[in-house]
């Protein structure tokens, strides 16, 4: 008779646990994460120990997504642009070297962020 109450308990708690939802990232998150990459040394990937992507830009490159986001945007594709926008102002500079990954990773983590706060526009222009 024990059985019944733990596979009642049991239940309750994946009812529980299905309705749990992920905590949306903040712009403190946002910036840990752009700022603190782990280089994948094995597959070559310098991005976070090179020396022509120094910490200086790296801090100013996060600080520069981080601001975008503390924007208020109409929609997800505005804000979505902005992330971009801010990655095409660096990439300008610094492309050709190895923070054209960091920018990358900087403007995915922001987009990222645009798609958890905003919603989908349903008012889109076609093309």
């Amino acid at each position: 008779m024990k059985i019944l109450p733990c596979a009642a308990l049991l239940l309750m708690l994946v009812g529980l646990t299905s309705c749990y939802a992920p905590a949306k990232m903040d712009i403190t998150y946002v910036r840990f994460r752009c700022r603190f990459v782990v280089a994948d040394v094995q597959s070559g990937d310098n991005l976070a120990s090179s020396s022509s992507c120094d910490r200086f830009f790296q801090d100013h490159l996060c600080d520069q997504y981080a601001n975008t986001l503390r924007m208020s945007f109409e929609n997800r594709e505005s804000c979505i642009n902005a992330c971009t926008a801010v990655s095409d102002r660096s990439s300008g500079n610094w492309y050709t070297t190895i923070c054209s990954r960091f920018i990358h990773r900087g403007k995915t983590i922001c987009q990222q962020y645009c798609r958890q706060h905003y919603e989908y526009s349903e008012n889109r222009a076609e093309t």
